[in-house]
């Protein structure tokens, strides 16, 4: 029923045509019990992803991202009884043909990449005080149980900075921009105080993966998504992604880094050096993509793209 696929441009012709899929997740349906009938293809995203009633969905992964569905079912698992969490609950779980999936609630509201234009100064305040108390819950999620996330934080960071350069000159980096990343690269701030604790990450807190609604109090993070990428290691790099959408605003920046539980005093040029080194050495980190952000007015210097993104 499932092709046969094992690299990313065998998947991305096919990914979004209903009909490869149907079969397999009809087959699945009738696994649990679920009506077939109400299938419905999600938006966009990195998996195969259905709607089925009553309100859950089917998350098939494809064989190459395996390991994508044994850190997203413990990091659901470890996380689906904390309060002030919302994620998925696993229903079901299960494989075909080699390709793993979840079966999962779905949560209320919308994406926040889809509301946020839509709302106020005030509002976007809010909403990110709500993402700083989230990610600190988050933060502070038991990992006992959750040795298969474990990295080795400074083997990974290593990695990520001696394959940084490469990375982006090969996504279309601008070349005036690879001497100043070099530069930058060989003078990195620490990443990691000695004998930290590592926390859960959900390490993609971008937009999309985070549900907002309003209600009685405002507008309000009713969840989070997508633990595909999750693992334990240092808090920071979690800031990366909400940084993305909270760039070139400093007021957003602080109200998410208070409401998480820094001090004022904290909110320094210190702290805004290792949070460009986190986003530089994040796994999807992109320096056409930051620099596209500011349209014609573009940072011409690394100490202005630090300050722009991470500025206090």
């Amino acid at each position: 029923m499932l092709p046969l696929i094992d690299t990313l441009d065998a998947y991305r012709p096919i990914y979004r045509d209903v009909n490869i899929w149907l079969p397999a997740l009809q087959a699945i349906c009738r696994r649990h019990d679920l009506d077939s009938g109400t299938l419905r293809q999600a938006p966009p995203g990195s998996n195969v992803v259905f709607w089925v009633d009553p309100g859950c969905l089917i998350k098939l992964f494809a064989p190459m991202w395996v390991a994508d569905a044994t850190r997203e079912a413990a990091a659901l698992n470890a996380l689906g009884e904390l309060p002030g969490i919302a994620v998925p609950r696993i229903v079901a779980e299960g494989q075909l043909e080699g390709w793993p999936y979840l079966i999962i609630t779905r949560l209320p509201g919308r994406p926040m990449d889809e509301v946020w234009s839509e709302l106020s100064a005030r509002q976007h305040l809010d909403l990110a005080a709500c993402l700083g108390r989230l990610i600190a819950d988050l933060h502070r999620a038991p990992a006992a149980g959750l040795g298969l996330l474990l990295q080795d934080w400074p083997a990974f960071i290593r990695g990520q900075a001696a394959g940084c350069l490469a990375r982006q000159r090969a996504i279309g980096t601008p070349a005036n921009w690879l001497p100043q990343l070099e530069v930058f690269l060989a003078d990195l701030p620490p990443l990691a105080e000695p004998g930290f604790q590592p926390v859960l990450l959900h390490a993609d807190l971008n937009p999309e993966h985070l549900f907002c609604d309003q209600g009685p109090a405002g507008w309000q993070i009713t969840g989070v998504i997508d633990f595909g990428d999750a693992m334990l290691g240092h808090p920071y790099y979690d800031f990366v992604a909400p940084g993305f959408l909270l760039g070139a605003e400093p007021d957003l920046r602080r109200a998410m880094l208070l409401a998480y539980g820094f001090t004022p005093e904290a909110l320094n040029p210190g702290l805004s050096r290792q949070m460009m080194a986190y986003t530089l050495l994040h796994r999807f980190a992109s320096l056409p993509e930051m620099l596209a952000r500011f349209g014609a007015n573009q940072p011409a210097t690394m100490a202005e793209l630090e300050s722009a993104l991470w500025g206090f």
